[in-house]
């Protein structure tokens, strides 16, 4: 034996998820999904947190390498803002004719984003959190599952889903702490994280050159095909 407790992961009946996952459909008439459809108004911040590019065909915990959007942008020559998408970078992250140079998470948090981001989180909120995985345990043939655990214990939940799942799950969807002072929200298709917070905590993960993350509202694209700014490149381009 270790001699080190795992933190307490607790399983929780459905239910106090609700008033994130009942938000209000995007209005179909309107081009693309914003971020309303995934979190709700009353926050004083809004943040998109970039999921970082590893090296193709390599699983998070194998390599520390990462690279940015940032990165890759300035690589690409596009204009690097909070609605730029995969699709953009792909002449370099991934160009046709070539061996496949990077990858992106997605529906996960990077392993080397998530500590510092929870670490900023546990100060702020040291009680339990909930955790909530819903398409990503329902695409493993699961029912929604939902935890109560530290937020810096995410690995020992994602280990009780997937225990579950029978399969390594992806998420969690949702984090939220009991006062719902923020939120952390991961799409299963999507490739960054989308935070609402106040401004201290705002201002705090801004400031962590650990973190790429920049400021959206809720009228912000967050689907794959949201940015509005670049041209598409051809799949042809190189």
């Amino acid at each position: 034996m270790s001699g080190v407790d795992a933190p307490p992961v607790e399983r929780l009946p459905l239910g106090p998820e609700r008033w994130l996952v009942d938000l209000p459909p995007p209005d179909r008439s309107r081009e693309g999904c914003p971020l309303s459809a995934v979190l709700p108004p009353g926050y004083a911040r809004y943040l998109r947190l970039f999921s970082p590019f590893r090296p193709w065909d390599t699983e998070p915990t194998e390599t520390s390498v990462r690279q940015t959007w940032r990165h890759f942008a300035a690589q690409a020559g596009a204009i690097y803002h909070a609605e730029l998408d995969w699709y953009t970078l792909r002449p370099v992250v991934h160009p046709d004719e070539r061996p496949p140079g990077w990858e992106v998470e997605d529906g996960r948090l990077d392993p080397l984003v998530r500590a510092p981001l929870c670490a900023h989180l546990a100060r702020h909120s040291p009680e339990p959190v909930f955790l909530y995985f819903g398409l990503a345990a329902e695409v493993l043939g699961s029912e929604p599952l939902l935890y109560r655990a530290r937020v810096d214990a995410i690995e020992a939940v994602l280990k009780a889903a997937s225990q579950v799942t029978g399969i390594p799950i992806a998420g969690p969807e949702y984090i939220w702490p009991q006062d719902r002072a923020w939120i952390v929200e991961t799409d299963y298709d999507l490739t960054s994280s989308y935070l609402a917070c106040d401004t201290t905590l705002a201002t705090e993960l801004l400031a962590d050159d650990n973190l790429e993350l920049l400021p959206v509202t809720l009228d912000s694209r967050i689907d794959n095909a949201c940015d509005r700014l670049n041209p598409r490149p051809k799949k042809s381009e190189s």
